[in-house]
């Protein structure tokens, strides 16, 4: 079987998920051709400062333009027996239609699957989308009959780890309390609140924060920048307490529609998620890498599947009693980090591939 992947244009968290699953892929025989999206759009801007003699000039609107028409390129020419997105958002409208028109010409069209990897954080345009795809796989349960009015043939694929990179290794201790991760605004008030001074122990953020400025309460903690998903996997097990705050943030697009096959975004309109379910890859990939980890209580799905192996903050106070009390008890942090990773083994990234390669006849 030969799979087209397309990865997110995210150059970190989707991007990860692009990055295994296409390990994943290649480890169960399937010949993946990748077109990173991310890598595309920063190829396009250096050619076209280059092209007008600028530099580090920003022209993201032509880039992806530009990453969109060569994506076209790609799956004309690659005689792939399917065709597996990534997230899946950032690709043009326009793109999908010329490519459902493409496959009507096609005596042995390419499946089109999607990998949702934003629910429910942004549902509009995964609704939106959704006719695009002969498969869906979502990474949120409670999301799934929603896709199902869209496409029926939608199925709950749950977050993982890659078995061959996120695995346990001794490591000197480098961190008291450790979070990497993007700055939304509910991570950046619930920690705020904590007197992580009183706990005993220090606070080290990393990823994007933009509202982490100096003379702000975390700015102490914060190392700015990018972390890649290796040093990401050294840092879990080199920190005692590893954080894990669950986004809370959504953003709906308001759609117009002129004619069937043609919609725009009117505009965007931000909500508080109150019904997720399932939980990040950040719980999996802790676990996974033997690290101890504090999370809230926002998915059901973290109690269901680690017991009390994963302690779970209910706001701030909670959250700064519970840093206190582990960063005092490396044995029973240890004992905890053991049996949380017992309790999703198998769980991984080769297994998830394999499902989806099952129900979409690969």
């Amino acid at each position: 079987m030969k799979v087209l992947l397309l990865w997110d244009s995210s150059s970190s968290s989707t991007w990860d998920v692009g990055h295994f699953v296409s390990r994943a892929l290649r480890r169960l025989g399937v010949k993946v051709a990748n077109f990173v999206y991310a890598q595309e759009i920063v190829l396009q801007n250096l050619a076209i400062n280059a092209f007008r003699g600028t530099q580090d000039v920003s022209y993201d609107g032509e880039a992806v333009l530009l990453a969109n028409r060569l994506m076209l390129g790609y799956i004309a020419s690659s005689d792939c027996d399917a065709i597996i997105s990534v997230c899946s958002l950032d690709v043009y409208k326009s793109a999908w239609t010329w490519i459902a028109g493409l496959r009507r010409n096609l005596k042995k069209p390419p499946k089109v699957v999607f990998l949702y990897t934003e629910s429910p954080y942004r549902p509009a345009e995964e609704l939106e989308n959704a006719r695009w795809a002969d498969y869906i796989f979502c990474n949120e349960r409670s999301f799934v009959p929603r896709l199902r009015a869209f496409q029926p043939r939608t199925w709950y694929l749950p977050q993982a780890y890659d078995d061959q990179w996120h695995v346990p290794a001794q490591r000197e201790p480098r961190y008291g309390v450790y979070f990497c991760g993007s700055g939304f605004r509910n991570r950046v008030e619930t920690l705020e609140q904590v007197d992580w001074a009183a706990t005993g122990t220090t606070l080290t953020l990393k990823g994007l924060w933009p509202d982490i400025e100096p003379g702000t309460p975390l700015y102490p903690y914060y190392e700015k920048g990018l972390v890649p998903n290796e040093r990401t996997v050294d840092d879990y097990r080199a920190s005692q307490i590893c954080l894990n705050v669950h986004r809370q943030e959504g953003e709906i697009v308001v759609f117009e529609r002129d004619v069937p096959e043609r919609s725009y975004m009117r505009e965007r309109r931000p909500f508080r998620v109150r019904d997720a379910w399932s939980m990040n890859n950040r719980t999996l990939e802790i676990a996974a890498s033997g690290g101890f980890q504090i999370t809230d209580t926002t998915r059901d799905e973290v109690g269901e599947v680690f017991g009390a192996s994963v302690p779970r903050y209910t706001d701030a106070a909670h959250l700064q009693e519970l840093v206190t009390y582990y960063a005092q008890r490396p044995d029973e942090r240890a004992r905890m980090a053991a049996e949380a990773r017992l309790r999703i083994e198998g769980r991984t990234y080769l297994a998830n591939m394999k499902r989806v390669l099952n129900l979409i006849g690969g």
